[in-house]
This record gives C-alpha cells, sequence and structure tokens, in this order.
C-alpha cells in the first residue's frame, strides 16, 4: 500500500480514484450543483490535495486500496464526472473517527457550505457518539459555545420541516429558540411549519400564552377554594343569559399565584355550590361568574340556541381581533426606519390617524403608549397635565427606531375590539365600516405590511362572522 506504514503523520500521493469513497458522516448532504467546477477540473485540473484517511479491517489493519475522503468531496464528485483517473490525496495517519468529523465541519463551516441545521447535526454526533462537550466542540469548530448551542438546539426539531423551512424561507436562529420553549411537539411541529414568516412569532408568543394559562390554571384549581371550580369558555362568558360577571382579579405578573393574589379571591355567591371562573388572558384578569337562576320564562330551544350561536359568534370575533391586533403591534414593533423614504411613510401614518379621527376619544390610550415608547417610568409624572408635559420634552429624542412606534400609538390600537363593530337588535355582531381602521391598514400596508385575506375580510364586511345564521 504504497509503503507508507513507517511514514510520517500525513504523507500525499495520487491515488486511483475508485479507491476512494465519501465519509459516511459528512455534514453536508447536498454537494450542490457541480457543473462549474467540472468545467474548472478539465480545464486547470485538481490544484488541492484531497485528505483521506486509510480504511481498516476488523482488526484495525489498513486495507491496501480503501480510503475514505475528509476534505474534498465536491472535488472528488466533479473529478469522476470530468473523466479522471486518479487524484491527489493528503493521507492522514492518526486523525481520530470524532477529529474526522470536527475537521469535516471546520472545513465546511469556513467555506459557509452547511446549513445551520447540517452544523447541528455534525456536533450533535460528537455529543452522542463520542461524549464531546460544547466547550470542545467550540474548540475545534471555531464557533462560540453559544452558536454551538444554537445549532444543537436546531436537532430537536423536525428534520425534514427545518430542511424545508431553510430550503423555502431562511428562518432566524432567534426563532428556532423562541420556538424551543413550546414544550408541546405537536404544536411545535405545527408552528414549524411557518418559521420564517411574518406571523410565526406573535404564533409562537400565542402558543406560549396557552401553555402559560395551562399551567396557571392548573395551580388555580389547587387552591382550595378553586379546586371544584367550572372554567367558563370564551363563548360561556359572552351569554349574559347563563353568567354573570361578579367580579375580577389581576392575576401577578408571570402568572404565579401568591399570597396576595389568593387573599384576593372572592367568596362563593350563596346558593352557588362553587366558582364558575374565566381568564381572560389579554387583560391578565381572573373573571368569577355566578350562574344565572332565572332564565327567561320557558325560552324555546330555538330562543335558546340563537342565544349560543350570537354568543358564539362574538366570542370567535373576539379571538381573530385579538389575533391580528398582535400581528400589527408585532409588525410596528419590529419596524425600523433604515431610510429618509421610510421616516416619511412612517410620519405619514401621523397625518392617517389625525384625518380618520382615530385619537378623538382615546387621549389618555394614546399618551400612556407614547410615554411608554419613549422610556417616561410612571413614577416620572404625577397627573395627565405632567404626563403630557413629560411627553413633549421627549419628543425632540425620537430615533429611527421608535418613529413607527410613537406614530402607532396616535391610532390608539388594542385588543380591545367591541368599538370596532356594532350589533343588531337581536344583539348579533355586524359589521360596521371604520374610516380609523381603514386608515390603519392603509398606513401599514405603505410600510410593508401583508394584510391577510381574513384581516381584509373583516375591514370590509364581507367576513363569515357578519353574516351567520341562526342554526
Amino acid at each position: 500500500m504504497f509503503g507508507i506504514d513507517n511514514k510520517p503523520k500525513i504523507c500525499v500521493f495520487n491515488l486511483p480514484i475508485e479507491w476512494l469513497h465519501p465519509h459516511p458522516h459528512n455534514p453536508r448532504k447536498d454537494l450542490g450543483d457541480l457543473s462549474e467546477l467540472v468545467e474548472s477540473i478539465k480545464a486547470v485540473g485538481i490544484k488541492q490535495n484531497l485528505t483521506v484517511v486509510p480504511d481498516r479491517d476488523e482488526n484495525g489493519d489498513m486495507l491496501d486500496d480503501s480510503y475514505t475522503v475528509i476534505i474534498g468531496h465536491r472535488r472528488m464528485a466533479a473529478a469522476k464526472a470530468a473523466g479522471f483517473k486518479e487524484l491527489p490525496c493528503a493521507i492522514d495517519m492518526e486523525i481520530t473517527p470524532a477529529e474526522q468529523i470536527a475537521l469535516m465541519l471546520h472545513e465546511n463551516m469556513q467555506r459557509r457550505q452547511l446549513t445551520p441545521l447540517e452544523e447541528g447535526l455534525g456536533f450533535q454526533q460528537l455529543q452522542l457518539e463520542f461524549g464531546w462537550p460544547v466547550g470542545k466542540i467550540s474548540e475545534y469548530s471555531g464557533f462560540s459555545e453559544t452558536t454551538v448551542r444554537d445549532r444543537l438546539r436546531l436537532t430537536q426539531f423536525d428534520k425534514t420541516k427545518v430542511k424545508k423551512a431553510y430550503e423555502e424561507r431562511q428562518p432566524k436562529l432567534v426563532e428556532f429558540e423562541a420556538l424551543s420553549k413550546v414544550k408541546d411537539e405537536e404544536k411545535r411541529n405545527e408552528l414549524l411549519e411557518k418559521i420564517g414568516t411574518f406571523g410565526f412569532m406573535p404564533a409562537v408568543k400565542s402558543a406560549l400564552a396557552e401553555e402559560a394559562e395551562k399551567t396557571f390554571m392548573e395551580d388555580i384549581k389547587s387552591i382550595p377554594q378553586l379546586n371544584n371550580a367550572t372554567v367558563l369558555s370564551r363563548t360561556d362568558v359572552w351569554n349574559a343569559s347563563k353568567y354573570k360577571l361578579l367580579a375580577s382579579v389581576k392575576v401577578p405578573e408571570g402568572d404565579k399565584v401568591d399570597e396576595n393574589f389568593i387573599a384576593a379571591l372572592p367568596t362563593i355567591p350563596e346558593g352557588q355550590r362553587h366558582h364558575y371562573i374565566y381568564y381572560d388572558r389579554c387583560k391578565k384578569n381572573l373573571e368569577f361568574y355566578s350562574k344565572v337562576k332565572h332564565a327567561p320564562a320557558k325560552s324555546s330551544k330555538e330562543a335558546q340556541k340563537e342565544r349560543e350561536n350570537i354568543a358564539k359568534a362574538w366570542a370567535d370575533l373576539e379571538a381573530v381581533s385579538q389575533k391580528y391586533y398582535e400581528l400589527r403591534k408585532h409588525f410596528v414593533e419590529n419596524f425600523y426606519c433604515h431610510s429618509n423614504e421610510q421616516i416619511m411613510l412612517a410620519l405619514q401614518g401621523a397625518v392617517y390617524a389625525v384625518v380618520s379621527e382615530a385619537p378623538r376619544y382615546t387621549t389618555n390610550q394614546i399618551n400612556q403608549g407614547l410615554a411608554k415608547v419613549l422610556g417616561i417610568p410612571e413614577k416620572a409624572y404625577s397627573s395627565y397635565d405632567a404626563r403630557r408635559i413629560a411627553i413633549i420634552t421627549k419628543v425632540h429624542e425620537l430615533k429611527r427606531n421608535n418613529v413607527t412606534q410613537c406614530v402607532y400609538q396616535l391610532f390608539a390600537d388594542s385588543t380591545d375590539f367591541r368599538g370596532y363593530y356594532g350589533w343588531d337588535s337581536k344583539k348579533r355582531p355586524v359589521y360596521r365600516k371604520r374610516p380609523d381602521i381603514i386608515a390603519l391598514y392603509t398606513w401599514l400596508e405603505s410600510l410593508g405590511y401583508e394584510t391577510s385575506q381574513e384581516e381584509k375580510e373583516l375591514i370590509d364586511g364581507t367576513h363569515e362572522i357578519f353574516h351567520r345564521k341562526n342554526n
């Protein structure tokens, strides 16, 4: 075998191309388009050695005519296509299996030829098969420990879905970091279909809120006076003929049950066996209801069904309105004015807001929002006028990153959707054309916001919620 047994660690020889085999653990699964490389090799040949290791039998003895490529998989494949019979190879006699994988990772990373998922899978192999800690992987790969952990995080998701996401949408690692916080595997896979899209982060936020709500409600049920409580749905609380709101208690920060929260819980109404509760996630309130004792006299099944359908319509309208509020808010919070043209577009929103009279009855809410965006703490003002003066003195400090957020406050956008729509004689939600909503979306679209079909139907009144028939 070329008499290399007693040679130094690395020797260079021209090896027959049929003796060379791709490494089974090469992190780069797709070699990409080789056409240009094939033409280059035909014209000037192979100018850089491949790095290979000799294959060994079960006893550890080197085989005479078999080598595994560590570096140079694309060159080998292109040389075969170009009709080459042998290739210059640097034979490494001492490199360990773990070091082979680390070297392949490092080489591909330096050339930016691996996707983050492929890097993560390589790191994972070093961990699982060879017991390498993150620090050692970082040392060999040249990546920081934080980057190594970010790549490893990708391996916990559905590999096919992650690969597809990188092929189609180029998601950010921060999005995978957010997704990893979702505990439910089925929900994670569902969200993975959206990663890299505009609505992904709000959807993750909603999923995390749902999980936090579930945990909070489990904690709530562990409180003695609430362990038999009936948890109401959104539709239930909209049905005024069945349930009546008695009290609401503010949920502590982080959805943690503490002594003050427990002390604020109301007593069970006389004649009622247990509490009826509903968690309003947007307002962060735990609401307490009593069951209406005297329903309308001998109401027909049809009338009862109609009330239930109306309650469901309002509940559905509330849910979809809050969903799109979160999307609008997320878009504005992440919009940055990179150019003077974008600053002008952002400022045009102020004109849209004023002309549509969005601020007319909501100056207090607007000032609260402006104070928050400008970084004015509540303790900095003692009255309504003091807050207005504080805002005025800070306006000159507006930066590119908060111009859009300040203008957005003028629309007084919120999760409270009730003022957006009207109702008919039977209390069913009906469409009401709102200039301020039209103005808000006109402005957002000028900044690049992608209005969904469902949002368009809410804006123009064609949404099915406004046209439901009682069955």
